[in-house]
């Protein structure tokens, strides 16, 4: 028989906080737990260590050149320049762990999962319940009879870019209050064999706190992480095994590292892109989301609001004789695209700088999308340094005031699982643990070497039939 898992995702995470977090008193139950026959590990991240290559590769047990996702953001190369758009569910060409364990009938409950925007693009469409995450151009559910869902992740959403200290920690909480509580009334009704939940709200706090990440401001979401925690609480009680994982962890950077400025100093034309709106647009769409609440205007609201959003996630060209190297991520410019034929130039530029690693994709990738994949990832060699977006007058520069950012290494927390070697984790090494937990066969293609989970583990080529699957769909949504 099948084992019931449920994964839990404390998006920007690390041990450091999470340490802080447990001595201040708060998430007393995850403390407890973690002290209480359980795998406690260190996750290493994607290269770079951002959201949606790393919840992609948690979620299927392959690197991006296997998955086809690098960014948020998907780049390709026209003739006239480089065109982005977001990443959807369209784009992944791996199936994640739902649609795995779907393949032995399994159920599973799904929510805020990056990249699964549409929802009714998964393969296990019937036997699994979908939320996809809060950066499609919707928040939807499918099968739709569970809006609730969708409507509590939905709650103070533009507040993560709107609200300072201390009124984002109020909202926050009654977000994940929201949440918590419309997950467990499903739970109720429908009892799946897997789930996995993402909380983002942790990423967004650190993103717009950097005293939190310094302890100073722990009392002020003692309350946000209260109520994760008596979540996890809750689902310890439901479940068989919990996995606790984040995506990356946080740091405070006091210096950062202008990469853009190395290369314009060499005459390059580089420059960063990403998929936000002028700010000007951001504004508007913050005021219809407050006159939206008033009956009269809100079919007017909602009319112009969609608009945005749509123009928000069109496709977009930025072009070759603007931009020689496109780094398209203004959170962490980790990965930059190249117009053709001047990436060994690119390439030697950047490794002539000491304190930088610099790697090509062949180097950091495998797979049948590589191709697809950034010509160029960086690196500092410390990562006391941050990688700064923009041009700046100084290649080292000493930022003025502290910034909270990325870094490489999550959490991993496994309940009723021993390991002693595994001390450190890949992104990929999570599916084979939760499948194993479940006692169902691990991809025959995972880029995991955890082989020691059984000295002969049963192994299952989940690909080709989820292709054929996939086919089926796109086909039955085409009609």
């Amino acid at each position: 028989m099948v084992k019931n898992v449920a994964i839990i995702g404390l998006d920007g995470m690390s041990w450091n906080i999470l340490t802080m977090l447990f001595d201040k008193g708060i998430m007393p139950f995850l403390k407890r737990i973690t002290r209480k026959k359980s795998l406690t590990a260190t996750l290493k991240s994607t290269l770079p260590p951002s959201t949606f290559p790393a919840w992609t590769s948690i979620a299927t047990g392959v690197n991006p050149g296997k998955h086809n996702v690098y960014s948020f953001l998907s780049v390709s190369k026209a003739t006239l320049g480089f065109e982005s758009k977001i990443v959807t569910a369209r784009d992944v060409k791996y199936p994640r762990i739902h649609e795995l364990v779907g393949m032995f009938k399994a159920k599973s409950l799904i929510i805020n999962l990056p990249a699964t925007y549409p929802p009714e693009h998964n393969t296990a469409f019937k036997t699994s319940i979908v939320v996809s995450d809060w950066l499609g151009p919707e928040i939807k559910v499918y099968p739709t009879a569970y809006e609730e869902l969708a409507k509590a992740l939905k709650i103070h959403l533009v507040s993560k870019t709107t609200a300072k200290p201390p009124k984002i920690y109020k909202l926050m909480e009654e977000r994940v209050e929201k949440i918590s509580l419309e997950t467990l009334n499903v739970l109720e009704k429908f009892m799946p064999n897997l789930m996995f939940i993402v909380f983002s709200e942790p990423d967004w706090i650190m993103h717009k706190d950097p005293l939190f990440l310094k302890g100073d401001n722990m009392h002020l979401a003692s309350k946000v992480f209260g109520v994760i925690d008596d979540f996890i609480k809750k689902i310890y009680n439901i479940f068989d095994h919990i996995v606790l994982v984040s995506d990356h962890g946080f740091s405070l950077y006091e210096k950062g590292i202008s990469v853009i400025s190395i290369l314009k100093k060499r005459g390059i034309k580089a420059s960063s892109i990403g998929a936000s709106r002028p700010k000007s647009r951001r504004k508007i769409t913050e005021l219809l989301f407050k006159i939206g609440r008033h009956k009269r205007v809100r079919p007017l609201a909602r009319v112009v609001a969609k608009k945005l959003f749509k123009e928000k996630y069109s496709e977009r060209t930025a072009p070759y004789d603007e931009f020689e190297v496109l780094f398209p991520d203004t959170v962490y410019p980790g990965y930059a695209y190249v117009k053709p034929g001047m990436k060994d130039t690119i390439v030697n530029i950047l490794k002539e700088v000491n304190f930088l690693k610099v790697y090509t994709s062949d180097e950091i990738y495998k797979g049948s999308y590589v191709t697809h994949a950034p010509d160029i990832l960086v690196e500092p060699v410390d990562y006391s340094y941050l990688l700064l977006t923009g041009e700046k007058e100084q290649v080292i520069t000493e930022i003025e005031k502290e910034v909270s950012s990325h870094h490489p290494h999550g959490i991993f927390i496994a309940t009723n699982f021993e390991c002693n070697k595994c001390k450190i984790l890949e992104t990929y090494d999570v599916v084979p643990i939760v499948l194993h937990l479940m006692e169902l066969p691990i991809p025959s293609d995972t880029d995991s070497k955890l082989l020691w989970l059984k000295e002969k583990p049963k192994k299952y080529r989940y690909y080709p039939k989820w292709n054929l699957l996939k086919s089926l769909k796109r086909k039955q949504l085409a009609i």
